[in-house]
């Protein structure tokens, strides 16, 4: 089987596809829970306030730089929490890579709320809240359906700070597909236990059970037996290892 020949596989369009499939995701995630917050201080405020628009803000991420709406309040005494007022880099507190660990499969409460108490200082009621709604987001992502055939999946590592472990840190996988029609999709998110075991499969046979009948092309920077047994699920597959883009 061949590529579609309007795709062309340099780096460039891979970087892309990321950049327009994930930085909208992790907008969404990051303004949801500004959102969240907002509504918990105007809440629990002794002083008459209300909302007040947004500022807007070019924020820099691993996946690319995307505009950030932070909601304000008119007394201006809400300090967002998430992404901070005159924070416009959110790589250098992990913040991108940890939303796609929250949203990953396996992830469990419990570990998306000890992410969050760190954020929120361990207030449990602003945690709860924003922990259903990642719960929500995780969900969908992990039951979607999908199309019935892929011009190209990707399998793409990811490496952040582990401080809920003895590890100093972890690792975990997002697929990303560009389907027949070059719609491109963020497929599903998984931590490092499935590259070493053979549960890998079980993702393929996921994918294939959501919906999935075909794929012209994997690629992945990490073991070859990930390809291995990507093709036991999806025989007619090309098979493809690479250097990672993050």
């Amino acid at each position: 089987m061949k590529h579609n020949p309007s795709i062309d596989l340099d780096s460039t369009y891979q970087r892309d596809a990321a950049k327009e499939v994930i930085s909208p995701l992790i907008k969404k995630i990051a303004e949801r829970c500004l959102h969240i917050e907002l509504d918990y201080h105007l809440k629990n405020s002794n002083k008459k306030n209300r909302k007040n628009g947004y500022t807007k803000k070019k924020i820099k991420s691993l996946f690319g730089s995307f505009n950030l709406n932070s909601p304000r309040d008119r007394n201006g005494s809400f300090q967002p929490l998430f992404i901070k007022k005159n924070q416009t880099n959110i790589m250098s507190n992990d913040v991108d890579k940890n939303i796609l660990y929250m949203l990953s499969s396996d992830i469990g409460r419990p570990n998306i709320r000890s992410y969050l108490e760190e954020i929120y200082q361990h207030n449990d009621n602003l945690v709860e809240l924003i922990s259903d709604f990642i719960i929500k987001e995780n969900n969908y992502l992990q039951s979607k359906e999908v199309a019935k055939s892929y011009s190209i999946i990707w399998l793409e590592s990811i490496t952040c700070a582990n401080k809920d472990s003895l590890e100093a840190s972890l690792k975990y996988y997002y697929l990303l597909g560009v389907s027949a029609n070059n719609t491109k999709e963020l497929l599903g998110i998984y931590s490092d236990k499935y590259a070493r075991q053979e549960a890998w499969k079980d993702i393929f046979l996921d994918l294939k059970n959501r919906g999935m009948q075909s794929i012209i092309s994997a690629y992945t920077d990490n073991d070859s037996k990930i390809l291995e047994y990507i093709s036991q699920v999806f025989p007619n597959v090309e098979l493809h290892q690479e250097s990672s883009l993050v």
